[in-house]
Parts: C-alpha cells; sequence; structure tokens
C-alpha cells in the first residue's frame, strides 16, 4: 500500500491572501504545479487556489493585450478577490 508520506511534498509553496494574480501564475509556471495553499501570518492554511481560478479570474479582454500591460494589471488583482476558503 502506498502511503500519504511516500508521495507528499514536504516543501509546500504557498501565498498570502495580499499576494497577486501574477505572483500565483509565476509560482505555478515555474515550479510546474496546478494548486497553491494559501496561508495566513501563523502560517495556517486559510484557502486554496487552483490554476482553474487563476484562469477565471482574468479578464478575457486582458488577454489580447501585450503581455507587459496584461502583467502589470495581473499584479493589481489579490489573491483574496477569487481564493476559496
Amino acid at each position: 500500500m502506498i502511503k500519504v508520506e511516500d508521495i507528499m511534498t514536504e516543501e509546500v509553496l504557498s501565498l498570502t491572501k495580499e499576494d497577486s494574480l501574477a505572483d500565483a501564475r509565476h509560482m505555478m509556471m515555474n515550479n510546474a504545479i496546478r494548486h497553491i495553499p494559501i496561508t495566513n501570518d501563523l502560517n495556517e492554511i486559510t484557502g486554496l487556489i487552483s490554476q482553474r481560478d487563476v484562469l477565471a479570474a482574468e479578464e478575457s479582454s486582458i488577454l489580447s493585450l501585450p503581455k507587459e500591460t496584461r502583467l502589470e494589471r495581473e499584479k493589481n488583482i489579490k489573491i483574496e478577490a477569487f481564493y476559496h476558503t
């Protein structure tokens, strides 16, 4: 039987609700992950965001903008606006 400890990640990456959509996208892309726990000041998990949440948080109208403009807008969208508790 496979145990959770055999497949779990020991060094968990996380963000806070004050981080941005751009931070989440960057973390997911650079670490090949699809879910990020959201933690508070005590490092307790308060929620979770998924790759689907990140995609849904984008305004479809900004996808046609130049990359730099889109990234700048994503920095202003805070995780607290779309994460699941």
